[in-house]
């Protein structure tokens, strides 16, 4: 299989500008930057070689419902960016009150993240922060740091990768049931000839 230039872009883009607010919570918690940018890479990889992949080129090509399910459910995935940025800056504005109202829809992006890092945590036996305390007390290095301070890092990267992908997923296989429904509707009350 041959990665595809085009889906390597646009995943790139989709994947920064939806992910771009988990690298600064990343940042935040105290996480590897190395170790967030593979992450990022890696994400931004497995979806260019599914959209690259002959199998889902030609599932796209076979089943034309299918293709605008997936297309809308990213669109509606970038909308929803856009809507918490939006959020975010009518708070800081004297709109306080409608950024608030916005913002609800940030607090599930939220949860994921402490998710994924409480999974990660219990996984590896520490919290990024406390690690980098501990680094820091040591008079130990802050790059990439120890191994597991990167892989702690880079599997929560993944893991809310993952989750955001189940929803991705979830909000597709919804439209193309809405699709499927209303393309049947259609066909239903087209009078027989």
């Amino acid at each position: 299989m041959q990665l595809k230039r085009r889906a390597l872009i646009k995943w790139t883009l989709i994947t920064l500008f939806c992910g771009g607010h988990s690298f600064f919570w990343g940042l935040a918690a105290q996480g590897s930057v190395l170790a967030m940018i593979a992450g990022l890479a890696t994400v931004i990889l497995f979806f260019a070689l599914i959209e690259s992949s002959a199998a889902y080129q030609a599932r796209r090509g076979r089943n034309a419902m299918f293709a605008q399910a997936m297309d809308l459910g990213i669109r509606i995935r970038v909308f929803f960016t856009l809507y918490v940025l939006g959020g975010l800056v009518i708070t800081t504005m004297n709109l306080r009150e409608l950024g608030e109202i916005l913002l609800y829809g940030y607090m599930g992006e939220m949860l994921i993240g402490i998710g994924a890092m409480s999974a990660t945590s219990t996984l590896f036996g520490f919290q990024l922060g406390a690690m980098r305390h501990t680094m820091e007390g040591q008079g130990g290095d802050h790059g990439p740091g120890t191994v597991a301070y990167f892989a702690n890092t880079y599997v929560t990267t993944l893991l809310t990768a993952a989750a955001h992908t189940l929803i991705l997923a979830l909000l597709c296989a919804i439209i193309y049931g809405v699709l499927y429904l209303h393309g049947r509707k259609k066909v239903a009350k087209t009078p027989a000839n």
